[in-house]
């Protein structure tokens, strides 16, 4: 299988101060942290955030094309 190592940036939706999609339990966007399930096991990524774009940022994943992988954000 091919290897590719890549940088993500993944988009979160913030409506409004009262009602947002990232849930009434994130007390902090600061706090979010991307994490991937790959090859059945959970992995914490090396997560940049920009609280004002709503973007969460990884940087050198490595994917390869058999690979199914779900990504998830989650505060620490």
């Amino acid at each position: 299988d091919t290897i590719l190592k890549v940088n993500m940036q993944l988009d979160y939706l913030q409506e409004s101060s009262l009602h947002h999609e990232i849930g009434e339990q994130i007390t902090d966007e600061r706090g979010l942290s991307l994490w991937v399930m790959q090859n059945y096991k959970w992995r914490k990524l090396k997560t940049s955030i920009n609280t004002l774009a709503n973007v969460l940022k990884t940087e050198a994943l490595e994917l390869t094309s058999s690979d199914l992988l779900r990504f998830i954000a989650c505060e620490e």
